[in-house]
């Protein structure tokens, strides 16, 4: 359900505009950071490495060192009330609420599989 950077398009009830998507990984904003230089969104997790490493920001057409973002609220609010389904609806999980709800009812889905250390073998 979640991709390594943003929230899968997938997840979301209804269409997610593209002004919620990550410039990056094109997925839904998780932890949306606003790029100074340019003014676009992206993921905290698709831009913290290049942060880290005083890079150019990938989104912006100049070579300009040291990116600069800034935590989107408006965004983070926006999508934290966009309705979910739960990511093992396909095993029957009925649940659909907000997103910010959903990591809570991750924690208590009896829908969700694992998959045994041991031998493979997919369990819920």
């Amino acid at each position: 359900a979640f991709s390594i950077c943003g929230y899968s398009c997938n997840l979301f009830v209804e269409s997610t505009p593209e002004y919620i998507k990550c410039g990056v990984c094109k997925n839904v904003l998780r932890d949306p950071q606003l790029t100074e230089c340019c003014g676009r969104n992206v993921c905290h997790p698709c831009i913290k490495e290049t942060i880290s490493t005083d890079g150019p920001c990938p989104l912006a057409n100049d070579e300009k060192p040291h990116v600069k973002v800034s935590f989107n609220h408006k965004c983070r609010n926006d999508i934290d009330e966009r309705r979910v389904c739960c990511s093992s609806r396909d095993n029957g999980c009925q649940w659909i609420d907000k997103l910010e709800r959903l990591e809570k009812h991750l924690m208590e889905c009896e829908f969700i599989e694992d998959v045994c250390i041991y031998c493979g073998v997919h369990v819920q």
